[in-house]
């Protein structure tokens, strides 16, 4: 997976969670909790829409970014060598020095 598709991933999870938030469906999550919900059926709806951004942006976006930081650092480092110089595997061979 390359880094932009991961790194827009990680932002729209949290666009998604901020929209929600202006949106005040943060007060139907109590319906979850069996509270009886203030303003009809559409507050479950908006309780379960809200529950998942809230654990996509902290859950999933902070795995996407990291996958993204880390493949940036190592396409960046270079190619791994094992312990005794050889080359890992998928990496270009190198001259004998």
């Amino acid at each position: 997976m390359s880094r932009r598709p991961a790194l827009l991933g990680a932002l729209l999870a949290v666009v998604v969670l901020l929209v929600c938030h202006a949106l005040g469906m943060r007060e139907d999550v109590s319906v979850l909790s069996g509270t009886a919900p203030a303003t009809g059926a559409e507050s479950a709806l908006h309780g379960v829409i809200y529950v998942l951004a809230w654990f996509a942006a902290l859950v999933v976006a902070p795995i996407l970014a990291l996958g993204a930081l880390f493949d940036f650092v190592l396409e960046r480092r270079g190619p791994l060598k094992t312990s005794k110089g050889i080359a890992a595997p998928g990496a270009p061979p190198q001259a004998d020095r």
